[in-house]
């Protein structure tokens, strides 16, 4: 799995509260009964301020797995 993959899945199960490795790279809203609108406001925020960048509206109703998050970083952060 890339840096950025582990990145986002430390990310992500550190605002869900879950293990890191339970979290692959297809784990999404869809598949974690935790990632709800709250959690997923909270994984925008986090990302957000790790790395010091706005997530506009429309990108942030995309974000929904781990892999798509991960994707998104590589094209908006160097």
């Amino acid at each position: 799995m890339s840096d950025r993959l582990d990145e986002v899945r430390r990310l992500v199960a550190d605002v869900l509260n879950l293990d890191p490795e339970s979290l692959g790279q297809d784990a999404s809203a869809t598949s974690i009964e935790a990632w709800d609108s709250i959690a997923h406001l909270n994984i925008i925020m986090s990302i957000e301020a790790a790395y010091d960048l706005e997530v506009d509206l429309e990108d942030a109703m995309t974000l929904s797995s781990v892999s798509g998050i991960a994707t998104f970083l590589d094209e908006n952060v160097a």
